[in-house]
């Protein structure tokens, strides 16, 4: 009862949103592929992905079947992933690297052009667990103050997901 009536509030609100993945058996084994050759096995080094399927599907799919969570970044050469300070969403000072469940929260991070920006970045991700899977919403919140471009490259890293503590709300 309680999702039915989260998802009536959330579907009233102007978030964007992010269907729960519907995937026949083949994008399943293509996905899996990917996960398998690049990323498993792989040596952490850069791929461009090439599927016929949006990106952000890819991610959630793998996010959601595999042991990962991932991050965004404008910067494309990160080796070491070193805890830094930073502020929670209430306002607590913590020293964390963030990584993230969620695919299209994590490419915004990576291609919102940072040093460039002056102003507030509000941002939330809430999710409904469906009979389906996850539905998404999405809430991003920017002004107008921008030194230059308002987007540049990114880099979706993949991180081991048993490497982190959960935090931030649980929805």
């Amino acid at each position: 009862m309680m999702n039915f009536i989260k998802s009536l509030l959330l579907n009233k609100l102007y978030f964007l949103k992010v269907q729960e993945l519907d995937l026949t058996n083949q994008d399943i084994e293509e996905f899996n592929n990917i996960y398998d050759r690049l990323i498993h096995n792989g040596e952490g080094k850069e791929f461009s992905y090439d599927s016929i399927y949006p990106k952000y599907v890819f991610l959630n799919y793998i996010i959601e079947n595999k042991d990962v969570l991932v991050l965004g970044s404008n910067h494309t050469d990160i080796k070491v992933f070193q805890p830094r300070e930073q502020t929670l969403f209430n306002g607590k000072p913590t020293k964390a690297v963030f990584a993230s469940s969620d695919a299209l929260w994590s490419t915004f991070f990576a291609i919102i052009n940072r040093s460039a920006y002056l102003g507030s970045l509000r941002n939330a991700c809430l999710t409904n667990n469906t009979k389906r899977g996850i539905k998404r919403y999405y809430y991003f919140s920017l002004s107008n103050n921008f030194a230059g471009n308002r987007w540049v490259n990114g880099t979706i890293y993949f991180l081991p997901k048993p490497l982190f503590k959960r935090g931030g709300i649980k929805d």
